[in-house]
């Protein structure tokens, strides 16, 4: 997940293509514009039969009938829609965590799979991969089709300004990449799924 604010909206840049179907449990959660065409909005992570996780800030502003969820995606072009059934936010507002469940469930195979929570907080100088259709080009707001892969390591915690913990990367503009310390949350999200 990435943080969004109105200077640092969710991107990849420096990304690369994905292997394609390398990571079966990344979604794209999509909405309508006013027109009425579906775009993505954000990510998410398949974590149980019927159940996603993403930032809270992605759906917010919204009922879940706007929403769907594309699964089974490496290219815009070729997915599997499905339809959200409700959505569940943390609701300490410093909680930038959301469940989402969709109507009936997953179908697993190779490009379908859920991930595994992390349980407790990885060490200084893991190694992650960070996927997503973020921006690749910022300042002309380009997407890509082609799912994103980007590596970033851990590097420590950062107390965010409104009290919730983050792991971050300073990246190569001197700002840091943010996302939610899934780890702090492992209680909530188990008994919520």
């Amino acid at each position: 997940m990435t943080y969004r604010n109105a200077h640092y909206q969710d991107r990849i840049i420096g990304g690369t293509n994905d292997v394609p179907h390398a990571h079966p449990y990344q979604i794209s959660l999509q909405t309508t514009s006013s027109t009425g065409v579906w775009y993505h909005t954000c990510g998410g992570s398949i974590i149980g039969d019927d159940t996603v996780l993403t930032a809270a800030h992605c759906v917010d502003s919204k009922p879940a009938s706007e929403y769907r969820v594309v699964s089974a995606e490496y290219d815009f072009n070729k997915s599997k829609v499905l339809k959200l059934l409700s959505m569940l936010k943390n609701s300490a507002i410093n909680n930038d965590v959301a469940l989402i469940k969709i109507q009936g469930v997953f179908k697993y195979d190779s490009n379908v799979a859920k991930v595994t929570l992390a349980s407790s907080t990885p060490p200084d100088k893991t190694v992650s991969i960070v996927t997503g259709w973020g921006y690749t080009n910022y300042e002309s707001k380009t997407r890509p089709n082609i799912l994103q892969a980007i590596t970033t390591e851990r590097c420590s915690d950062f107390k965010a300004w409104w009290g919730t913990l983050f792991n971050y990367k300073t990246c190569a503009s001197g700002n840091p990449d943010v996302y939610a310390r899934v780890s702090a949350f492992y209680d909530w999200i188990n008994n919520n799924k």
